[in-house]
């Protein structure tokens, strides 16, 4: 039998330096994960450090003596949430800290008396003898690297936490120094994968999520690792986890080391696990109508969220009221299901909540207070920040990126802010629960067919050549052996949601469909942005993905300065013209579109 020992380190209470809040939940997240999803033949053999009980010598011994188990069959498994920080790296280490600066993991006694931080070249040593035993080493570290990030509240988001403190002493390395220039010269190193929640000089946050406070970098790779097959590769996890990261922060951008590594391709644990069973049954028991999908399985909290029995008809549906961590409480509509019979069942509309604004002005606070699309935030991180003064409206979004800045009367200002939210309502819209895992993928090419590739924060980068827009081209590439109706939206910096690249059509399974017919695209800036050096702007693609036929019109919208009265609300996938019982998916891509310095 395999087996996956896995080392869970989750600290929020330090001896030395400010707290955290989220570390606990997320190590708790994960080990709950891994025991609901374990390939049949693998024995889940966990050790849990938490608070207190992960100081410096029991991490180290338990990376040796609990790890140090693995065999040549097995997988070991070391996750991190706490704190992380960073210092001047001493000279001789200079060849393998090229930034000039070391990276430390911060434990639960760190910086008391003589007990210094974790450096994670000595961590990797340790690794490293794991790895020469194991089958698989993997490493998740939901922890920030950033040099003298704040770890108080801060002013302009005071629901967000970095997970970063100052630099500590100076440690005394001269005695790894032996075996790093050891290793160094080996003709094959012992190699292990890390992923990691943001890069060297970024800073990876806790916010609060479905209720609770979590690291953005552990929730989203869960919610990646749920909504992907189980083929799904280390590259093809961090590619949705960063795509899930940029929905909540800007601040951090989600890593793979070696970076290079064919190891990189290897499927995540080497196949130790496998997404939850994704096919979803209503059955009737002792406490009612349950479906053995919940909370492991993506499904969020929350009213308003339905499922619907495969290829059933319309009426047969049921609303979701209670989401346990393994199943969920259900309610048929109208009495159709009968207890004696067991159905197979798909997510059909997921909820989709009023976008958050915080607002300073009372005139616009009083109506977007009567909006069905914004909610007007009180305590926590507001999805969009507006300002409206001397008949000016500002809005930038929760990362502080200036989204408009534009005149406007009183009366027009609230539609605009509605009209910005139902857009970002576009972006984030997801099936959390969806059998058909990532399916399809968008392919981005330049103008001569080359096959383009995503940069380190996951966009695609073009650039104008003068005055000259870049030129692309987009398809869409089926994967799957299934047939699946897709449809690729355009949702443009002027607020537009345009479906004229791929408004929706059949793609065969192993099959590709090329937007616009194959014809190159024209990546222009909008006109209200001159071409000169400096210039940026992103459109990002949003693809629907389903088992049936479904129509684009409720997604639509014109770009903002076309608004013209109001318009239709829209607030699930099934609000289209297609069948109920069709299963549905979602992926994303960003396209930055930039003039050279």
């Amino acid at each position: 039998m395999r087996n996956l020992y896995a080392l869970l380190v989750g600290i929020d209470r330090y001896a030395a330096v400010p707290g955290l809040t989220g570390c606990v939940r997320d190590v708790t997240d994960a080990r709950e994960h891994l025991e609901a999803t374990l390939t049949p033949g693998t024995r889940f053999v966990p050790l849990t450090l938490l608070d207190g009980q992960a100081t410096r010598a029991a991490v180290v011994d338990a990376v040796t003596t609990h790890l140090g188990q693995a065999g040549p069959d097995d997988v070991a498994l070391f996750w991190f949430a706490g704190h992380g920080s960073d210092r001047p790296a001493p000279g001789w280490t200079r060849r393998w800290e090229p930034t000039g600066r070391i990276q430390t993991l911060v434990c639960a006694d760190s910086r008391t008396g003589a007990v210094g931080d974790l450096w994670d070249k000595e961590l990797s040593l340790l690794l490293d003898d794991v790895s020469d035993r194991a089958g698989h080493v993997t490493v998740v570290l939901d922890s920030c690297h950033s040099d003298g990030a704040t770890r108080e509240l801060t002013a302009r988001e005071p629901a967000v936490r970095t997970r970063s403190v100052p630099p500590g002493e100076a440690p005394d390395l001269d005695y790894l120094r032996p075996r790093l220039e050891a290793r160094s010269g080996a003709d094959h190193p012992a190699e292990h994968i890390v992923l990691a929640a943001c890069r060297s000089f970024e800073a990876a946050e806790e916010r609060t999520l479905e209720r609770e406070r979590r690291g953005v970098f552990t929730w989203s790779l869960l919610r990646a690792m749920t909504r992907l097959g189980p083929g799904a590769t280390y590259n093809d996890l961090l590619a949705a986890t960063r795509s899930e990261v940029e929905m909540h922060s800007c601040r951090q951008t989600p890593q793979a080391r070696p970076r290079t590594s064919p190891l990189l391709n290897q499927q995540f644990l080497g196949g130790a696990v496998t997404p939850p069973d994704r096919d979803i049954r209503m059955r009737h028991g002792r406490t009612g109508w349950v479906i053995d999908a919940g909370a492991v399985h993506g499904l969020p909290a929350g009213a308003g969220l339905r499922v619907g029995v495969r290829g059933g008809r319309p009426g047969e549906q049921a609303e979701v009221v209670e989401v346990r961590t393994a199943d969920s409480r259900v309610a048929p509509l109208g009495g159709w299901a009968d207890p004696g019979r067991l159905y197979p069942m798909v997510v059909t509309s997921v909820p989709a909540p009023r976008t958050t604004v915080a607002v300073d002005d009372e005139k616009l606070r009083a109506a977007l207070a009567r909006s069905l699309d914004v909610r007007v935030a009180g305590t926590g991180v507001p999805d969009l920040r507006a300002w409206y003064e001397d008949g000016e409206l500002t809005v930038v979004d929760q990362h502080g990126e200036r989204l408009l800045r534009q005149r406007y009367l009183a009366d027009e200002a609230a539609a605009a802010v509605e009209h910005i939210a139902r857009w970002l309502q576009v972006w984030q819209r997801r099936n959390p629960a969806s059998a058909l895992g990532s399916p399809v993928r968008v392919e981005v090419l330049g103008a001569d067919g080359t096959l383009l590739q995503p940069d380190s924060a996951g966009e695609y980068v073009l650039r104008y050549r003068g005055a000259d827009p870049p030129e692309l081209h987009l398809r869409l590439r089926n994967h799957s052996d299934r047939t699946l109706f897709c449809a690729l939206l355009d949702l443009t910096p002027r607020f537009k949601v345009d479906p004229a690249l791929f408004p929706g059509d059949y793609v065969a399974g192993g099959g590709v469909g090329d937007c616009l017919h194959g014809r190159r695209i024209k990546a222009f800036l909008p006109p209200a942005v001159p071409v000169v050096p400096g210039a940026v702007v992103r459109d990002r693609l949003k693809l629907f993905v389903a088992e049936g036929q479904f129509g684009v019109e409720p997604f639509l919208m014109p770009a903002l300065a076309e608004t013209s009265g109001p318009r239709g609300v829209y607030r699930d996938l099934g609000d289209a013209a297609r069948p109920t019982g069709h299963d549905w998916t979602t992926a994303e891509v960003v396209v930055r579109i930039e003039v050279p310095k």
